[in-house]
């Protein structure tokens, strides 16, 4: 696959990030294939949390959230990792919402939204349900 048909699978309009993130993956990795996926459920038992060094997914937009059942006093938290399952990054929701039945802070984690981000797998800390727009590149 050349680089022109490997731009040509994704919208139309696509930012300049989203390019450079693609124009990136391409010239580190010999590309097969570029499917166009959307993902919306629980997190746990998804194929995001499998890691497959054949696949890379390409986040255009990726929604993160909780039900009331899991809301622990912790950050929420996804790690984007490597094919060699190395952390690349991360994304967190700290937000200190004031608890009036106690008199301490306490962390509730709320949805969280990531933008243009790749991965090949993510870990997960309290969110239990994700919103996946973007694409996945299958690798030679």
């Amino acid at each position: 696959m050349t680089i022109l048909e490997a731009q040509s699978k994704l919208v139309p309009n696509s930012t300049p990030e989203q390019l450079i993130l693609l124009n990136y993956l391409y010239e580190n990795n010999d590309f097969k294939d570029i499917q166009k996926k959307v993902f919306q459920g629980a997190i746990a038992g998804s194929e995001f949390l499998a890691l497959d060094v054949k696949k890379i997914y390409l986040m255009l937009e990726c929604d993160f959230s909780y039900s009331v059942a899991s809301i622990l006093n912790s950050a929420g938290r996804i790690i984007y990792f490597d094919s060699a399952g190395v952390p690349v990054g991360y994304d967190q929701f700290t937000q200190p919402n004031y608890n009036s039945t106690t008199p301490v802070q306490q962390y509730l984690h709320d949805s969280l939204q990531a933008k243009n981000k790749f991965f090949w797998t993510i870990g997960n800390t309290n969110y239990d349900y994700m919103k996946f727009i973007g694409y996945v590149i299958t690798l030679n």
